[in-house]
């Protein structure tokens, strides 16, 4: 305490009417850091409890996925979950009837059921690199397991999905289908795959672009002019892909 004290009289005596004499004392940095320099804030921390609410285990006779619901029916897992069939399933220990499917062609599925989820997450806007995200899965036949990475970054063309974004954390089986949540509890992406496959001894979280039309969200039928626009993107890619068919 008395070392303490002294530093901090011999601390103001090095303070000069031209300027500062000598070193500077911790107390004077704190009160002459300029505003732009200030100590950064710690970022609120995501609700990962609210989050979890919605978040779904899907057991099958043969694997076990996870799932989020996005309506008071519909639940959002990977496509692959179902690639067995949809018989047998519970949801959350509850056994449940699938009435209605819904795909996008990036391996996810829109799953309409028999069952009622009372807490449903919403989708939020496109992450930047860098950006914390997390997941409620169930990896290696766990149940709610809490990942937390960044998203690493992007890349083109992997196992023919195109804008696929990389997440540095260790997902694994079971993990499929998991909701990746924004730090404000929104759905940015759905856990796919492990990037790269086979396993080189490293690898990341891959997560394919959400390719859903609003009405398939919504669980809608298309307005007329909804419809027509779609049709003209589905032409549009069509067009696309036969040019790149033939400049190979």
């Amino acid at each position: 305490m008395k070392g303490l004290l002294l530093w901090g009289v011999l601390g103001l005596g090095l303070f000069t009417r031209s300027g500062v004499a000598g070193p500077l004392p911790p107390l004077y940095f704190a009160m002459n850091m300029p505003s732009h320099a200030a100590p950064l804030a710690l970022a609120a921390e995501p609700d990962y409890a609210q989050a979890k609410l919605s978040t779904i285990r899907i057991e099958t006779p043969n694997l076990v996925c996870s799932a989020t619901a996005i309506g008071p029916h519909q639940v959002l897992t990977a496509e692959h979950c179902t690639a067995k069939g949809l018989d047998g399933w519970r949801m959350n220990t509850r056994n449940v009837v699938i009435t209605h499917v819904e795909l996008d062609g990036n391996d996810h599925v829109i799953l309409t059921t028999d069952l009622f989820f009372e807490h449903t997450a919403k989708f939020g806007a496109r992450p930047k690199q860098g950006d914390v995200v997390f997941s409620h899965g169930n990896p290696a036949l766990t149940s709610d397991i809490l990942l937390v990475g960044r998203v690493a970054g992007w890349v083109d063309n992997y196992e023919d999905y195109k804008d696929v974004m990389l997440l540095d954390r260790n997902d694994w089986y079971g993990c499929s289908g998991a909701a990746v949540f924004n730090t404000k509890g929104e759905i940015v992406g759905v856990v796919n795959a492990l990037y790269p496959w086979p396993n080189k001894g490293w690898r990341l979280s891959a997560v394919f672009k959400l390719d859903f039309t609003p009405w398939q969200i919504e669980g809608r039928d298309p307005t007329e002019a909804e419809s027509y626009a779609q049709f003209a993107r589905d032409l549009l890619e069509l067009q696309r892909h036969i040019r790149s068919i033939s400049l190979h």
